[in-house]
């Protein structure tokens, strides 16, 4: 039985960049904070004995087609210069396969005008029932940080203290819940374990109604358009046509590469 809790929780933050990975959160030991908004819910379970998890671990319940664009939040207890890392990394565990967003924060910004996001990347959950370090690389997040020290040397780059994680966001996905634990941010990448899953590069355009997707190694690209409220409304392969002026969210896809963006047809 899934029990949905607005409560904080207590895990674990441990700062050394000389180390290769910096715990974030094992959901074991009181210090920062976690907590879920919109429809998602985080919960306490212990980890099972056979899992490469340890001591407790994170339950993230997520409604189906995650309307309200929910996700999980860990509040630290030092800030960081997203810059010192090369992303993050956490174990899940789930029966779908699931992509993420990561958004970094700033707790003395409660309007998000430092955020910075990767809604790009679409890193996966790939395991099909089986445990799986998913990686998250700051390439995205760290290109738009530096767009913001561009237009202010004086952007406070180094007070971010707040990384969020959406999973399956505008994928349409039943019900599902996904198991998380190590929560880690990641000086550098191991070459053990499952491989980093990134995105092919596409290239995204509106021209007249016509909304078109090209992928960068030449795969056919299927597109998928969505209201800004998540509701599908159009599919199609390589391009497709909307009649209707506005704003919409627009998903390509070729094979396992995945890609979002938001377009203005005028």
């Amino acid at each position: 039985m899934k029990r949905i809790f607005t409560i904080l929780f207590a895990c674990m933050c441990v700062f050394g960049l000389k180390a290769q990975s910096v715990m974030v959160c094992n959901f074991d030991d009181e210090f920062p904070e976690v907590g879920s908004w919109g429809d998602v819910a985080v919960d306490y379970l212990d980890a099972p004995a056979d899992s490469p998890a340890s001591g407790q671990m994170g339950s993230v319940w997520v409604p189906k087609s995650n309307p309200s664009d929910g996700g999980v939040y860990f509040v630290m207890n030092n800030t960081i210069d997203p810059r010192d890392f090369v992303g993050i990394s956490f174990l899940a565990n789930g029966p779908i396969t699931v992509s993420f967003i990561l958004k970094l924060e700033q707790s003395g910004d409660p309007n998000g005008n430092n955020r910075i996001q990767d809604w790009n990347t679409w890193p996966k959950y790939t395991g099909n029932g089986e445990w799986q370090e998913v990686h998250i690389p700051f390439d995205i997040a760290l290109k738009s940080l530096g767009e913001k020290l561009a237009v202010d040397p004086n952007f406070p780059a180094t007070a971010y203290d707040k990384v969020v994680l959406v999973p399956g966001p505008y994928e349409n996905l039943p019900e599902f819940t996904i198991n998380i634990d190590d929560v880690k941010l990641r000086t550098s990448w191991d070459t053990d374990g499952i491989p980093l899953v990134k995105a092919a590069s596409f290239i995204i355009t509106s021209v007249n109604g016509t909304v078109s997707a090209k992928a960068t190694n030449g795969a056919p690209a299927t597109i998928k358009v969505y209201s800004i409220s998540g509701q599908e409304i159009a599919e199609g392969l390589n391009q497709v046509q909307l009649g209707t002026k506005g704003v919409y969210i627009v998903k390509a896809a070729a094979g396992n590469a995945n890609m979002v963006s938001k377009i203005i047809v005028k």
